[in-house]
């Protein structure tokens, strides 16, 4: 009971503030936290086989999934809801997710410093531990001065600022989003500061390690074609404090730990993801691209924190090089488009052919005018991604729809790009690929969001409205008792609502209780055919606490 009189507190506080200010926050029972996660000992590492992986996923489950009736009765049914989500269906604070910009906006300063909590590596010498020296892309381990490691990824010469760009704007959007992500930051590396520790090594073959020499990282240097002023422009990438003990699945639980409890495929946080996923064009959702890591609190008891990693195949690049223009579109083995391509006797025109690569080298294959959200494809079937359903995206696009102009600049801004006008087009193709997935996600759901209660008054926010998806239309609504007797109701033309005369008309002291409903009031058949709100609240005298939020689905 102490959460609901910490909420009936924060309430009345909220009578004695202006209204100026509680049109500004939002109401904050919308938002809670699971109980802190019990302690446990350190458990294994529960890394597995990237091959294993694909085939589960790109080919066993596909073909399953091609002679399996459901398959073709999935439409006529809806999918089983989130799990990890409250009364309103909001996804709750945990080790998984923590609310940030869906919340109660942030300010540019915060945007642009995302999760960092230092400014980048200390100055002075970058002590090498280990390298990749192999390819075209090569990366290495580094330690400065303070102790704090770092992995180096150097960008493609022929491409500069592709990928760590897109995984700087990457990690400070989903960070901003209520994602755990590492600390990066793009940077010029002065080369004359890297010193080879003599202990240092390298991958060698199967999987072997073998000493680092100070030949083999200048021969990787060169590759990377520095400047006349003998620097590189890199991403460092800050390892991740605590003990790392494997990626996590976006299917079932993980069995050793005891606070995962909730199968992944039913985590909003994971389904809505997916939408993310779209808007970034972050095509890579493999699980070897997340972390758990355990962190100790006391001698020998911890738990575990779930992060995302690597974004290098975010916007439009595919980890150092620019992708093909097919990934976004299709899956890397996607069996019935190629079943079409075959039935066609490659006739079959592409519906994605159009796709074009930016003639600026940092931007890559990425690109807004062919993109359709409700057809975008990671790289391999997520089956978290494939479990969402129109909550889900509603959940995910409301956060997106939290990201206009200001907040984009300030992001793809943090990433100096070395190529004029790379920031100016990163952030136009953000923006117009946002308004496709928030028209794709308001279609079917009533977009009210950001409740805020004062007394009996109910206020929202129109997502569509304010993001200017469609033109202000106006709204029905009619307030029910426990009874289903309707109480009040009317018309109005902004999402505020005073429930004042109908906690009035209440007949029974001992059930508290009413319904909101609200529904668009162009809707010719009424709120059961059409995407309406029900808000549920309790009468506390002068006043209203919401107890619950459902969305109803066209």
């Amino acid at each position: 009971m102490s959460w609901l009189r910490i909420a009936v507190g924060a309430l009345v506080l909220a009578g004695c503030r202006s209204v100026p200010e509680w049109q500004r926050t939002p109401h904050d029972r919308m938002y809670q936290r699971v109980p802190p996660p019990r302690l446990h000992p350190p458990i294994r590492d529960d890394s597995f086989s990237e091959g294993v992986f694909f085939t589960r996923y790109s080919v066993v489950r596909p073909l399953g999934q091609l002679i399996s009736p459901a398959t073709y009765l999935r439409g006529l049914e809806v999918g089983p809801e989130a799990m990890d989500v409250n009364a309103f269906g909001q996804v709750v604070d945990s080790e998984w997710f923590t609310n940030r910009i869906g919340r109660r906006p942030m300010d540019l300063d915060a945007l642009r410093r995302g999760p960092n909590t230092i400014d980048g590596p200390a100055p002075g010498s970058l002590f090498i531990e280990r390298a990749k020296v192999e390819g075209v892309s090569p990366g290495f381990w580094v330690r400065d001065g303070r102790g704090r490691r770092f992995i180096v990824k150097l960008d493609h010469p022929a491409y500069p600022g592709l990928s760590s760009g897109a995984e700087l704007v990457a990690t400070k959007i989903l960070h901003a989003a209520g994602y755990n992500v590492p600390q990066n930051f793009v940077a010029e590396l002065d080369l004359d500061r890297l010193v080879v520790l003599p202990d240092a090594t390298a991958a060698g073959p199967y999987g072997s390690r073998v000493p680092l020499t100070e030949e083999a990282v200048e021969a990787m240097l060169l590759n990377a074609n520095p400047s006349p002023r003998g620097t590189v422009h890199c991403l460092f990438s800050r390892i991740i404090d605590g003990i790392p003990v494997g990626p996590f699945t976006y299917r079932g639980v993980r069995a050793d730990d005891p606070n995962d409890e909730i199968p992944h495929e039913r985590r909003r946080s994971l389904r809505g993801l997916g939408t993310l996923f779209a808007w970034l064009n972050n095509t890579d959702s493999r699980a070897s691209n997340s972390l758990d890591v355990w962190l100790e609190q006391r001698a020998g008891l911890g738990y575990v924190r779930h992060y995302l990693l690597d974004f290098g195949d975010a916007l439009g690049a595919s980890d150092t090089t620019p992708k093909y223009i097919s990934e976004g579109y299709e899956y890397l083995v996607d069996l019935p488009a190629m079943a079409v391509g075959f039935l066609g006797f490659g006739i079959h025109y592409r519906w994605w052919l159009p796709v074009q690569r930016s003639p600026l080298r940092s931007v890559g294959t990425f690109e807004s005018q062919v993109f359709d959200p409700e057809r975008w494809r990671p790289a391999i079937p997520n089956p978290a991604f494939q479990a969402a359903t129109a909550r889900d995206r509603y959940w995910a696009a409301a956060i997106v729809a939290r990201f206009g102009r200001p907040q984009l600049e300030a992001i793809v801004e943090t990433a100096d790009y070395p190529e004029t006008g790379a920031t100016e087009e990163i952030v136009r193709i953000l923006l117009e690929r946002r308004r496709k997935i928030l028209q794709w996600a308001f279609r079917d759901v009533l977009p009210l969001d950001d409740l805020q209660v004062r007394g009996h008054r109910v206020r929202f926010t129109d997502l569509a409205v304010r993001t200017e998806i469609s033109l202000p239309t106006g709204y029905r609504w009619e307030v029910t008792d426990s009874d289903g007797q309707v109480l009040d109701g009317g018309e109005c033309l902004q999402p505020e609502f005073d429930l004042t005369a109908a906690a009035a008309r209440v007949a029974d002291p001992e059930r508290p209780f009413l319904t909101l409903r609200i529904w668009r009031q162009g809707s010719a058949d009424g709120p059961s055919a059409s995407p309406h709100l029900d808000l549920h609240v309790r009468i506390l005298g002068d006043r209203v606490l919401p107890v619950g939020l459902e969305r109803a689905v066209r």
